[in-house]
C-alpha cells in the first residue's frame, strides 16, 4: 500500500509541472504557506523521532508510555508530522492529486491508530485512559 501511495504521490509533480488539473490550487500565498507547513513538519517529525530513539535506546523491555516533548501535545506526533507534510506538499505542489493523496493517508492512518490504541490500551491499561483524556489524537482541540 506504500508503494501504491508513493506512486500517487509522484503524480503531484506530474500535475504540477504539466498537467495543471486545477489552476485555480495555483495561489502564491497558498504555495508559501505550504512550504512553511511542510518546513513545521519535518522539524517536528524530527523532535518526535528523537524522542523514540531516546525511548527505545534502552531496549524494547522499556514498557514505559511517553508523556513528554511531541506526546506531551498529541498521541500521535509522527502521524501528526507526516498528515501535515502531506497537506504541505498538496499546497505547495497546488495540486488536487495531492489532496487525494491526503484524503487516502488520513484513511489509512485512522485504522493505524485505532489497532495502535486497542494494543496501547492494553499495555498500558489506566495509565494509557488517563493520557487518553488529556491529550488529542492528531490536532489538539480537533482530533
Amino acid at each position: 500500500m506504500a508503494s501504491l501511495q508513493s506512486l500517487a504521490e509522484l503524480t503531484v509533480f506530474l500535475d504540477y509541472a504539466h498537467w495543471h488539473l486545477v489552476p485555480s490550487l495555483e495561489k502564491p500565498v497558498l504555495q508559501e504557506a505550504g512550504l512553511g507547513l511542510s518546513i513545521l513538519a519535518v522539524v517536528w517529525l524530527l523532535w518526535a523521532d528523537t524522542i523514540l530513539v531516546e525511548h527505545f535506546d534502552h531496549g524494547l523491555d522499556n514498557r514505559e508510555l511517553i508523556t513528554h516533548g511531541p506526546f506531551r501535545v498529541v498521541r500521535h506526533p509522527r502521524y501528526a508530522g507526516l498528515l501535515s507534510l502531506k497537506a504541505g506538499f498538496a499546497l505547495t505542489f497546488a495540486s488536487v492529486l495531492g489532496w487525494l493523496t491526503l484524503a487516502v493517508a488520513v484513511a489509512l492512518v485512522r485504522r493505524r491508530i485505532q489497532l495502535e490504541e486497542n494494543h496501547l490500551r492494553g499495555v498500558f491499561g489506566q495509565t494509557y485512559e488517563s493520557y487518553v483524556r488529556r491529550t488529542a489524537r492528531i490536532l489538539p482541540g480537533f482530533y
